[in-house]
């Protein structure tokens, strides 16, 4: 009896899981695109920009780039930074640097050189200055900024390989890329929890058994989420922030499917 509800359930979830990669980042790109700029009313930019750009280059330095021009290749009030362990051992603020393909480099212009040595404070200005000794490239300053839900599984996992090539933070990325395969299993997950429940005979009718369905839902949506949150603040590993909510009612599902009368 339980067979084809559960069949059906899964069924579900594949369907599910293809809209996902198919109509949703698409609906999720129209949707954005009118909360940003039709009733947040935020100004659009050219395309091939990007703002408040922050990644991680080579060894222990870090890049911020306050303006990116993509068709210019040209970045705007660059922030350079050494640290070594919790201290700052040097910073370059850069008025502006312009990729040249033939030296595959920056061209650095009008930069301020601060360097920290036991408490004092070097500052050294330079015209220009040739860049090469980095991994971080003009193709890759473009995308950083884009939503996971705009993304379908093939092009997050592109853009999470590439935020680990620079060696950037990719945690959030990471836990959204799992949560795109576990999250359509919410449908079986919720047949294969419920049917136990439903097939139990209760004197108070269905209305209560309706009230508990919508409760287990619930409960099993936060839980989704509660593992989604733990993952992005690092708490959990991604793999297991995104699968906990349906390894936890999973194993609930087949304990009571176990334990249910024939």
């Amino acid at each position: 009896l339980a067979l084809p509800l559960l069949l059906l359930g899964l069924l579900i979830s594949v369907v599910s899981g293809i809209g996902a990669e198919t109509l949703v980042p698409k609906a999720n790109r129209a949707r954005l695109d009118i909360y940003r700029y039709e009733i947040r009313n935020q100004p659009r930019q050219p395309l091939g920009t990007q703002r408040q750009i922050s990644v991680q280059d080579r060894g222990n330095r870090q890049m911020s780039i306050e303006f990116y021009n993509g068709r210019k290749k040209r970045a705007n009030k660059v922030n350079l930074v050494w640290r070594k362990g919790n201290d700052i051992t040097a910073r370059w603020d850069i008025r502006y640097m312009v990729w040249n393909p033939d030296s595959s480099g920056w061209l650095m212009r009008d930069i301020i050189q601060r360097t920290f040595d036991g408490g004092e404070e070097h500052i050294r200005r330079v015209d220009s200055l040739w860049y090469t000794d980095t991994q971080v490239f003009p193709e890759d300053l473009l995308d950083l900024e884009v939503k996971p839900e705009e993304m379908t599984y093939l092009e997050l996992k592109r853009f999470v390989e590439k935020m680990d090539a620079l060696g950037a933070e990719a945690r959030k990325w990471k836990v959204d890329l799992n949560m795109k395969i576990s999250y359509p299993f919410a449908n079986f997950i919720i047949v294969l929890f419920g049917i136990p429940l439903a097939s139990r005979k209760r004197r108070s009718g269905p209305a209560l058994g309706f009230a508990l369905a919508l409760l287990i839902s619930f409960i099993y949506f936060v839980f989704v989420r509660t593992g989604q949150v733990l993952g992005h603040g690092g708490t959990l590993d991604p793999w297991l922030s995104a699968w906990i909510g349906n390894l936890i009612f999973g194993a609930g599902g087949i304990l009571l499917m176990w334990r249910v009368r024939k």
